[in-house]
Parts: C-alpha cells; sequence; structure tokens
C-alpha cells in the first residue's frame, strides 16, 4: 500500500514519522521528516518496524488505529517501540517523543550533566532559575536512568539530550538514582526558559555545543560508512587484477595450444552426445565460436573446456545458453568481454589464415591493456579511500574540540 503520513488533524500533531505498510499490514518506517522530533532523536532509522504505542502492541494493527495513537496534543509525550533488524528475539528500541511542530523553541529543565567512564550520566550542576532547581527535587550527584519511563542508563548523551529538550510548559519525569540507595526517584519538571542569569547562559552554550557533537558524531558515522564501501570496492579491483594477471600468465605460457583456433577446436566435437535441436544452446558450433573444445571424460561425457580461462563445463541441460554460463562462471575471460585474445574466428570466405606470432603478441598487448586500466582504477580507489581516512581524521579531531569545550561532559 501508499505511504501513511502522521499529519496534524484537528489540532492534533504526530511526530514526522511516514511509514509503509505492507500487504500484512505490518508497519515500517519508510522516511523522517527533516527537524521533527524523530528525526531528532536520532534513534529510529528507515526500515525500523513499529511494535509499540505507549505499551500497547500495534504490531499489524489498522493503519487508522495506530494514527489516532501516535498523535496528540503539542507538547505531550509519545513513547513508540520499534523492532530492527531480522533476530525476532532483538530487544525493542523504544524512545520517548514529544509532540512539537518543526521550528519550535525546545528547552530543557536546567540540568548540566557529566558522563563517567561506563556512560552512565550524573548531574554535574543545577542551571540557577531553571525547574530542576527550582523543584528542589533534583540533587548534583544525582544518576539518570530514566526519561519519561525510558531507560537511558549508559545509552547514548545524545539520546538523553534529544528526549530532555520540548517546547516551553511541557512535562518531562526524570527517574533518578541516588549515591545511597538503589530505589528509584521519579519527578516531573515543567520545562521553561530559565532565568537569564551568567549561568544559564553557560549551560545554553553547552547545550549548543551537545547539538554540535551529536552532528559531528552523525557525520563521523557516514564518513565511516564511505569508507567501508570504498573498501569493499577496491578489493574487488583488486581481485580483477589478480585475475588480469592470471590470465596475462595463462596467455603468455602457449595459448592452450592449437585451440585458439576455432576450425582446430570444432573438430573436437566429431562425437558430441548431445543434438542441436534438443540442446540449441550448446551446440558444437556455438561452443566452439565461445572458445570451448571437447573434452569429454568417464565421469563428464560432455564437458567442454576454454582454451584462455581454462573454466570446465558439463552436465549440459536443454535450457542452458553456454556463453550465459561462460560469462557467468568466469567473467574476466578475454573471450566474454571481447578483447582480443589470439583467438582466430572462423571467416567465411577467407583464404588465408592471419600470422600466428603477430596475434599472439596482439592478445599479450590488449590483456596487458586491461591490466593498466585495473591499475589505474585501483590507484583511483586507494586515493579516494585516503581523502575518506582524512575526512574520518578531520572528524575525530572536531569532535574531540567541541568534547574539550563541553566541560560538563
Amino acid at each position: 500500500g501508499g505511504a501513511a503520513g502522521m499529519g496534524d488533524k484537528d489540532g492534533l500533531i504526530g511526530v514526522g514519522i511516514v511509514f509503509q505498510p505492507t500487504e500484512d499490514g505490518t508497519l515500517y518506517v519508510k522516511k523522517l521528516k527533516e527537524g521533527e522530533p524523530a528525526q531528532r532523536c536520532g534513534l529510529i532509522r528507515p526500515g525500523d518496524c513499529l511494535c509499540e504505542i505507549n505499551g500497547r502492541d500495534v504490531f499489524r494493527q489498522p493503519v487508522d488505529m495506530v494514527k489516532d495513537l501516535i498523535m496528540g496534543p503539542p507538547g505531550t509525550t509519545v513513547r513508540l517501540g520499534f523492532h530492527r533488524g531480522t533476530d525476532p528475539r532483538a530487544k525493542l528500541i523504544q524512545v520517548a517523543l514529544q509532540r512539537n511542530r518543526p521550528g519550535e523553541q525546545m528547552v530543557g529543565v536546567g540540568v548540566v550533566f557529566r558522563s563517567d567512564n561506563t556512560g552512565a550520566l550524573y548531574v554535574r550542576m543545577l542551571q540557577d532559575g531553571g525547574p530542576a532547581q527550582l523543584s528542589g527535587e533534583v540533587r548534583v550527584g544525582d544518576c539518570i536512568v530514566e526519561v519519561d519511563g525510558v531507560d537511558v542508563y549508559r545509552k547514548p548523551i545524545s539520546t538523553f539530550t534529544s528526549m530532555v529538550l520540548g517546547p516551553p510548559g511541557t512535562v518531562v519525569m526524570f527517574g533518578l538514582r541516588r549515591q545511597d540507595t538503589l530505589m528509584v526517584h521519579r519527578v516531573m519538571l515543567r520545562r521553561n526558559a530559565p532565568i537569564a542569569t551568567s549561568d544559564a547562559l553557560a549551560n545554553d552554550s553547552q547545550m549548543a555545543v551537545y547539538d554540535g557533537n551529536i552532528k559531528l558524531r552523525r557525520q563521523l558515522e557516514a564518513a565511516k560508512e564511505e569508507h567501508q564501501r570504498l573498501q569493499g570496492v577496491l578489493v574487488e579491483k583488486q581481485r580483477q587484477l589478480k585475475e588480469a594477471e592470471r590470465l596475462y600468465e595463462h596467455g603468455a605460457s602457449g595459448m592452450g595450444g592449437q585451440m585458439n583456433e576455432e576450425a582446430q577446436r570444432l573438430k573436437t566435437f566429431a562425437h558430441w552426445p548431445h543434438n542441436d535441436t534438443t540442446h540449441p544452446g550448446v551446440t558444437p558450433t556455438v561452443l566452439a565460436a565461445d572458445g570451448f573444445h571437447f573434452a569429454p571424460t568417464a565421469q563428464d561425457p560432455d564437458m567442454v573446456i576454454c582454451f584462455f580461462c581454462d573454466v570446465q563445463l558439463g552436465d549440459w541441460e536443454r535450457a542452458d545458453d553456454a556463453k550465459a554460463v561462460h560469462r557467468k562462471l568466469s567473467p574476466n575471460c578475454p573471450l566474454c568481454i571481447g578483447i582480443p585474445c589470439g583467438n582466430k574466428a572462423i571467416v567465411k570466405g577467407a583464404s588465408s589464415k592471419l600470422d600466428a606470432g603477430a596475434s599472439a603478441q596482439q592478445r599479450l598487448e590488449d590483456v596487458l591493456m586491461r591490466k593498466a586500466l585495473l591499475l589505474q582504477t585501483a590507484t583511483a580507489l586507494e586515493g579516494a579511500l585516503d581523502d575518506a581516512r582524512r575526512q574520518i581524521g578531520e572528524a575525530v579531531q572536531a569532535r574531540r574540540r567541541i568534547q574539550a569545550e563541553a566541560q560538563a561532559i
């Protein structure tokens, strides 16, 4: 079916997710709207499968019902659970999102936090005039374990930040663990713009630094993915280069006896076991033209061998196409890709043969040319990989600068 968007309706708004329903009713994330809560949180990806809304199972439930559950008044919270990947035992990815419109002012509750070497988040200081300080229930040293009922213990800082920020006047619930107890103390705080003291301005700067750090992390991940892709392409090109070198060495060693001549290859099919009518794709004419000569064995009475790449094919069936099989199993064979390689095709009306030495020389020159082209491609890819590594290094350095500026982290 078509994509299902969660847009404004009667004053109610969603969180910026466009879903793609399948025939069995499963809802997958098709895309995330730029600047809206789902995209800003950084935890939801296209392809994720929606399973829960506010703790309720919505797997394969009607789209209209799901839409009614997701939408709500601006400033309210909705909790979503997603399944990612193919492992049915994988833990649900849970997020709490504040419904708000793009471009709407986002504020926190005046908490400056720090993380230890395990990734746990602690209250480092309370901003003067902020909701957390005015509540009297949040203390320096408290460990933040929940936000709006979602576990954030040892989760990425970006997860915590995106859940704490919201429109002014909306409510967020913290779950705090004190140093002297294992009990979770829950505090309801109303987001509000704090009194503009010097400490408040400093905290605003720190939050801006956090946002910059999140963006740099995403850029770093993108650079790593590009690096991995280029690395894969380079490995494939290097494999093709080795294959070209192998073909060159094979060609330089003797061109498979006299089997480089199509007429000689055709003569070997005098006792070919298959009929041209029943096996039209593997007739002697087709096989000889594609570089094969007949070399039967007791185990494979219809085996043929390519004179150049030495690929051995047999057990032919009625629907087989010799040319297609040759290209699939030996894609770099010059006979498959149209590179001259000393093959002497039968030319109708021709009364003289080409000089064998000149033909062999031409074959080797053509293979060498292909080798040179592959080397150029590999060199270009290595250059692209160097650029990708440089970009990763720059992203890491920029991230370290940002972290150095954010003393609260």
